[in-house]
């Protein structure tokens, strides 16, 4: 963004020294119709050098941000299935209303069973997975948020997205999904992606008895936002 600001003011101010240029050879009687045109010229000229160069150097600049972050395909064509486990539950089926689908689920470390609800005890490690699915065709990219409650805490370096191009999973290195979230690419008709990541259960609010810790996860997508929730059962 400051880059762009940068390029429009140097841009503008070629503009005006040239328009300056043009008057005072006119005033002066020293210029005639070629030297106007010349002027113009090399303005617009060196305009449109200054935004390629300009693009040029963004990205270069970009390059090593994208290489760094495992940075996923710009589309994702393909459907690809449950990832390496069980889902207690049938998958929803996609409604034709909706440009896409999502859906999370949870469980605990070491199972494959994932389930809408599980119970849990302070300090266990459990694993959320949301599935993104494409019902349109559209391709926009598609931002993923996870908002955790207060006594579940995120684990560093554990978000992973499995898609078509990666179906063995790509470790995210920017530990944003319960924050910012993350930008997982675009996605053609039907094809989906999976978002997993790890959690602990904490005690910072717990009060005595059942407690119910709701996670949501949010996808967003061609300026809609559709949301699911898992739900963590924990007694004190």
């Amino acid at each position: 963004m400051e880059s762009t600001k940068l390029t429009i003011i140097f841009a503008s101010c070629v503009l005006l020294i040239c328009i300056g240029l043009t008057v005072y050879f006119y005033r002066s009687g020293n210029g005639n119709a070629g030297t106007y045109l010349s002027i113009f010229g090399i303005a617009v000229g060196v305009i449109i050098c200054v935004i390629s160069s300009q693009e040029a150097l963004e990205q270069l600049r970009n390059f090593p941000y994208f290489a760094k972050n495992n940075s996923v395909e710009p589309s994702s064509i393909a459907y690809i299935d449950n990832v390496d486990m069980d889902v207690s539950e049938s998958p929803a089926i996609i409604n034709k209303d909706n440009i896409f689908i999502v859906q999370l689920f949870v469980r605990k470390e070491g199972s494959k069973d994932w389930q809408k609800e599980i119970e849990a005890k302070i300090g266990d490690v459990i694993e959320f997975q949301a599935e993104y699915r494409n019902s349109t065709g559209d391709l926009n990219p598609i931002m993923v948020r996870d908002v955790l409650p207060i006594n579940i805490d995120y684990i560093e370096d554990s978000t992973t997205l499995y898609n078509s191009n990666y179906p063995k999973g790509v470790n995210v290195i920017y530990n944003t999904i319960h924050m910012s979230g993350i930008d997982i690419g675009s996605y053609q008709k039907f094809a989906n992606a999976y978002v997993r990541f790890k959690a602990v259960v904490v005690d910072k609010t717990l009060a005595t008895g059942n407690n119910k810790l709701v996670n949501w996860i949010t996808v967003t997508s061609n300026g809609e936002a559709l949301y699911d929730e898992a739900d963590v059962f924990v007694t004190k």
